[in-house]
């Protein structure tokens, strides 16, 4: 089986919200090891984070957002968003 390696496709947060988490390991991370790790690394960069919803997002009054979503700066999450979605809508580039 090939290995596919994260960082080929991927850079790690070096700076905001994720860059003190498990996910700055992303980017030498083989997508094998990372499927089995991620519940484990979320669990842990939910645990750091001082705040899952970035202050600067805009939620829409009627969009649910799990507990396990973390939603960086800038991003709109709309009506119906789903979670990719709510962290792949921005009004820029993504960096979480």
């Amino acid at each position: 089986m090939p290995i596919i390696r994260l960082g080929d496709y991927l850079t790690v947060p070096t700076s905001g919200m994720l860059d003190a988490t498990p996910y700055n390991q992303m980017e030498k991370t083989e997508l094998a090891d990372f499927l089995s790790l991620w519940e484990d690394w979320h669990r842990r960069a939910l645990a750091r984070l001082p705040h899952r919803i970035h202050p600067t997002a805009q939620i829409h009054p009627t969009a649910i957002i799990g507990d396990d979503v973390i939603i960086g700066p800038r991003v709109r999450v709309w009506e119906f968003s789903s979670r990719l979605c709510a962290v792949l809508r921005r009004l820029d580039r993504l960096q979480l």
